[in-house]
């Protein structure tokens, strides 16, 4: 005959080893930012008909005062649900610091509606394909990204160093890209 002792665990209760996301309800966070960053999107772009192929463009770039990135054209976006007008962004700054010498670094470039935005700096790798995007903040949409490669021998200081610059020119290149929505794998 079988019976119960003060000690033993109640039979409907898992009690095995919880991996760290599990025991601190992040894996329930991990899986509602991504589903925020899938429903987070652009919708289309402004033009006359919404559907202009030279409107379907965040039109990622340098900013016109040299400093940043910009995001050139209007764009219709959903935030949570709720759709709102996203106007172009002349100035997106860089995240202060210095990128090391003979890297590559992706910047992703945020917003939401209205006109503002944000740029947030992947990790540093020796290679392309090691850059990694950072995680889209709650509440933004990423309407693409910056790829800066630092040239042989040469770290390159956000703070000061344009990317429009013959001095960031010098230090290294940088390649943007527009996408609609995350998660994106690059």
């Amino acid at each position: 005959m079988a019976y119960k002792k003060f000690d033993d665990p109640a039979l409907g209760t898992d009690e095995s080893v919880q991996k760290v996301n599990t025991a601190y309800g992040l894996q329930a966070d991990s899986i509602r930012r991504a589903l925020q960053s899938i429903s987070n999107r652009i919708l289309w772009g402004a033009g006359t008909d919404g559907y202009n192929s030279t409107a379907w463009s965040p039109n990622c770039g340098s900013a016109n005062s040299g400093t940043g990135a910009a995001i050139g054209k209007a764009l219709f976006v959903l935030v949570n649900g709720v759709a709102g007008t996203r106007s172009s962004c002349g100035t997106i700054n860089h995240p202060t610091g210095t990128q090391s010498k003979n890297t590559f670094v992706k910047y992703l470039l945020a917003g939401a509606a209205g006109s503002s935005g944000t740029m947030i700096a992947g990790n540093e790798s020796g290679s392309a394909a090691g850059a990694l995007l950072p995680d889209c903040p709650d509440g933004l949409i990423a309407f693409g990204y910056m790829q800066f490669a630092t040239t042989s021998g040469t770290a390159w200081n956000r703070t000061t160093g344009l990317v429009t610059t013959s001095v960031a020119a010098a230090q290294g290149t940088a390649t943007f890209v527009d996408f609609f929505h995350m998660p994106y794998s690059g």
